[in-house]
Protein backbone atom coordinates (compact mmCIF):
# COMPACT_ATOMS: atom_id res chain seq x y z
CA UNK A 1 0.00 0.00 0.00
CA UNK A 2 2.83 2.35 0.85
CA UNK A 3 4.50 1.63 -2.51
CA UNK A 4 1.26 2.45 -4.34
CA UNK A 5 0.83 5.80 -2.62
CA UNK A 6 4.47 6.75 -3.19
CA UNK A 7 4.13 5.73 -6.85
CA UNK A 8 1.00 7.86 -7.23
CA UNK A 9 2.71 10.77 -5.46
CA UNK A 10 5.72 10.45 -7.77
CA UNK A 11 3.45 10.48 -10.83
CA UNK A 12 1.69 13.62 -9.63
CA UNK A 13 5.03 15.26 -8.91
CA UNK A 14 6.36 14.46 -12.38
CA UNK A 15 3.10 15.64 -13.95
CA UNK A 16 3.24 18.86 -11.94
CA UNK A 17 6.84 19.51 -12.98
CA UNK A 18 5.91 18.85 -16.62
CA UNK A 19 3.02 21.33 -16.54
CA UNK A 20 5.11 23.91 -14.68
CA UNK A 21 7.92 23.64 -17.26
CA UNK A 22 5.42 23.79 -20.11
CA UNK A 23 3.87 26.93 -18.62
CA UNK A 24 7.31 28.54 -18.23
CA UNK A 25 8.24 27.77 -21.85
CA UNK A 26 4.94 29.10 -23.22
CA UNK A 27 5.25 32.19 -21.03
CA UNK A 28 8.80 32.80 -22.31
CA UNK A 29 7.72 32.51 -25.96
CA UNK A 30 4.69 34.77 -25.50
CA UNK A 31 6.81 37.39 -23.73
CA UNK A 32 9.41 37.17 -26.50
CA UNK A 33 6.74 37.57 -29.18
CA UNK A 34 5.31 40.63 -27.45
CA UNK A 35 8.76 42.26 -27.26
CA UNK A 36 9.76 41.49 -30.86
CA UNK A 37 8.90 43.25 -34.12
CA UNK A 38 5.19 42.75 -35.05
CA UNK A 39 6.07 41.45 -38.54
CA UNK A 40 8.34 38.78 -37.08
CA UNK A 41 5.74 37.88 -34.46
CA UNK A 42 3.07 37.51 -37.14
CA UNK A 43 5.30 35.21 -39.19
CA UNK A 44 6.11 33.08 -36.14
CA UNK A 45 2.45 32.83 -35.12
CA UNK A 46 1.45 31.87 -38.68
CA UNK A 47 4.16 29.22 -38.85
CA UNK A 48 3.16 27.84 -35.44
CA UNK A 49 -0.50 27.73 -36.48
CA UNK A 50 0.42 25.85 -39.67
CA UNK A 51 2.48 23.33 -37.73
CA UNK A 52 -0.28 22.92 -35.13
CA UNK A 53 -2.99 22.33 -37.74
CA UNK A 54 -0.81 19.89 -39.69
CA UNK A 55 0.20 17.98 -36.58
CA UNK A 56 -3.41 17.86 -35.35
CA UNK A 57 -4.56 16.52 -38.71
CA UNK A 58 -1.85 13.85 -38.74
CA UNK A 59 -2.65 12.75 -35.18
CA UNK A 60 -6.38 12.60 -35.92
CA UNK A 61 -5.79 10.57 -39.08
CA UNK A 62 -3.54 8.12 -37.23
CA UNK A 63 -6.17 7.77 -34.49
CA UNK A 64 -8.85 6.98 -37.08
CA UNK A 65 -6.62 4.41 -38.81
CA UNK A 66 -5.78 2.70 -35.52
CA UNK A 67 -9.44 2.64 -34.46
CA UNK A 68 -10.45 1.11 -37.80
CA UNK A 69 -7.70 -1.53 -37.55
CA UNK A 70 -8.81 -2.52 -34.04
CA UNK A 71 -12.44 -2.75 -35.15
CA UNK A 72 -11.50 -4.92 -38.13
CA UNK A 73 -9.42 -7.23 -35.95
CA UNK A 74 -12.31 -7.59 -33.51
CA UNK A 75 -14.81 -8.07 -36.33
CA UNK A 76 -13.15 -11.29 -37.51
CA UNK A 77 -13.29 -12.78 -34.01
CA UNK A 78 -16.89 -11.65 -33.49
CA UNK A 79 -17.98 -13.24 -36.79
CA UNK A 80 -16.43 -16.53 -35.68
CA UNK A 81 -18.23 -16.38 -32.30
CA UNK A 82 -21.61 -15.49 -33.79
CA UNK A 83 -21.23 -18.13 -36.52
CA UNK A 84 -20.77 -20.85 -33.89
CA UNK A 85 -23.74 -19.49 -31.94
CA UNK A 86 -25.99 -19.50 -35.00
CA UNK A 87 -24.97 -23.09 -35.79
CA UNK A 88 -25.95 -24.19 -32.28
CA UNK A 89 -29.26 -22.30 -32.39
CA UNK A 90 -30.02 -23.61 -35.88
CA UNK A 91 -29.28 -27.20 -34.88
CA UNK A 92 -31.47 -26.82 -31.78
CA UNK A 93 -34.37 -25.40 -33.80
CA UNK A 94 -33.88 -27.88 -36.67
CA UNK A 95 -33.97 -30.84 -34.30
CA UNK A 96 -37.58 -29.90 -33.46
CA UNK A 97 -38.58 -30.53 -37.07
CA UNK A 98 -38.89 -34.23 -37.96
CA UNK A 99 -38.22 -33.54 -41.67
CA UNK A 100 -34.71 -32.19 -40.96
CA UNK A 101 -31.99 -34.66 -40.07
CA UNK A 102 -29.81 -32.27 -38.06
CA UNK A 103 -29.25 -33.45 -34.50
CA UNK A 104 -29.20 -31.05 -31.59
CA UNK A 105 -26.52 -30.96 -28.93
CA UNK A 106 -26.89 -33.00 -25.79
CA UNK A 107 -27.88 -31.05 -22.70
CA UNK A 108 -24.36 -31.15 -21.21
CA UNK A 109 -22.78 -30.16 -24.54
CA UNK A 110 -25.21 -27.24 -24.83
CA UNK A 111 -24.46 -26.11 -21.27
CA UNK A 112 -20.71 -26.30 -21.96
CA UNK A 113 -21.13 -24.38 -25.22
CA UNK A 114 -23.23 -21.65 -23.59
CA UNK A 115 -20.65 -21.24 -20.84
CA UNK A 116 -17.89 -20.87 -23.45
CA UNK A 117 -20.09 -18.51 -25.49
CA UNK A 118 -20.64 -16.29 -22.45
CA UNK A 119 -16.88 -16.11 -21.87
CA UNK A 120 -16.26 -15.12 -25.49
CA UNK A 121 -19.06 -12.53 -25.42
CA UNK A 122 -17.60 -10.95 -22.29
CA UNK A 123 -14.19 -10.77 -23.98
CA UNK A 124 -15.16 -9.69 -27.48
CA UNK A 125 -18.70 -8.31 -27.31
CA UNK A 126 -19.66 -4.65 -27.40
CA UNK A 127 -21.14 -3.07 -24.26
CA UNK A 128 -24.63 -3.39 -25.75
CA UNK A 129 -24.15 -7.11 -26.42
CA UNK A 130 -22.80 -7.68 -22.91
CA UNK A 131 -25.80 -5.86 -21.46
CA UNK A 132 -28.19 -8.03 -23.50
CA UNK A 133 -26.33 -11.16 -22.37
CA UNK A 134 -26.70 -10.13 -18.73
CA UNK A 135 -30.41 -9.37 -19.22
CA UNK A 136 -30.88 -12.77 -20.87
CA UNK A 137 -29.12 -14.45 -17.99
CA UNK A 138 -31.24 -12.68 -15.35
CA UNK A 139 -34.47 -13.48 -17.21
CA UNK A 140 -33.52 -17.14 -17.68
CA UNK A 141 -32.69 -17.48 -13.96
CA UNK A 142 -36.10 -16.14 -12.97
CA UNK A 143 -37.79 -18.87 -14.97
Amino acid sequence: MKEKSSSILLRFLILGIFFWLSWRIVDFFVASLIKSDPRISAAIVAAMATVFVGLSGAIFTQWQIRTREVEEAHRAKKVEIYDKFLKVVTSTVASQNSKISIESLEEQELANYLFEFKREILLWGSPEVIKCQLEFESVSKSG
